[in-house]
């Protein structure tokens, strides 16, 4: 019998063994979802890290606002040039929401991504694994570290016929 699509992911993702519900695994994201709320402080981290390019196949940089002081335009620059010198993603503010850009443009079926944006677990409905990550975890991520996450239930749907 095959495993459902969320055993998959999360062994191929992880350790070859799947643990029981609540028991923490160690997990490795292809994506990183963050916008401008949490997007500054996981890049200053990553860089206080010592890496210099991501290790994940995609990190995607998506400010939600309009930058409209010059704070805010100076944490979207940054942001863009991180993203260029690190080889992440950058959308330019106003493009949509970061949740919406990703689906749109990078999602793929049996991909891992970790995110705190609000919306980025509908990425599930195109065939990926949406996993919550704070900031400092999709630091660690970006920078090819695994992420520890106690195991979550899931809820099968099983879908058959036409």
């Amino acid at each position: 019998m095959t495993p459902p699509l969320t055993s998959f992911l999360l062994r191929s993702h992880g350790g070859p063994v799947l643990p029981g519900r609540g028991t923490p695994i160690e997990w490795r994201p292809d994506h990183v979802l963050l916008d401008d709320t949490d997007g500054t402080v996981a890049a200053l981290e990553f860089e206080s890290t010592g890496a210099k390019r991501v290790a994940c196949e995609l990190v995607l940089f998506a400010p939600q606002r309009e930058a409209s002081g010059p704070d805010d335009v100076e944490d979207v620059r940054f942001l863009q040039s991180f993203a260029s010198a690190a080889g992440a993603h950058f959308a330019r503010p106003g493009a949509g929401t970061a949740a919406a850009i990703h689906r749109r443009r990078f999602a793929m079926p049996g991909r891992v991504l970790a995110s705190s944006v609000p919306g980025s677990a509908a990425a599930g409905a195109l065939g990926m694994l949406a996993l919550p990550a704070a900031a400092i975890d999709c630091a660690a991520a970006m920078a090819g570290e695994p992420l520890l996450l106690a195991r979550p239930g899931v809820v099968g749907v099983e879908l058959t016929g036409v």
